[in-house]
């Protein structure tokens, strides 16, 4: 694989991850928490497994409001971010975990 090929597919396998581990994210019920131009952000659930998805389509790092204020870690990017506002980077997503 090329470096692009590569991390796409890294990408994947990292996705295809979180989904396992996380039943809401099979089988949970979606609720729309934010949408703005460019920014959607959902919560699913399913039991007591809570998911939170946030979703950036502009060029631009954007601010996503609604979230709980709590402190999650991103199973993507693998970091902590507090709420009830988080940036999510350019043409990027968020998954977060409370």
């Amino acid at each position: 694989y090329n470096a692009g090929q590569q991390l796409l597919l890294d990408r994947h396998k990292k996705l295809a991850a979180i989904r396992k581990a996380h039943a809401a994210l099979r089988y949970g019920s979606r609720t729309t928490i934010s949408v703005a131009d460019d920014t959607w952000a959902y919560k699913m659930v399913e039991g007591t497994d809570i998911v939170y998805v946030l979703i950036n389509r502009s060029d631009a790092p954007k601010s996503v409001g609604g979230l709980p204020a709590s402190r999650f870690s991103d199973a993507l990017l693998g970091d902590s971010v507090t709420g009830p506002d988080v940036s999510v980077p350019a043409r990027g997503v968020r998954i977060l975990l409370p």
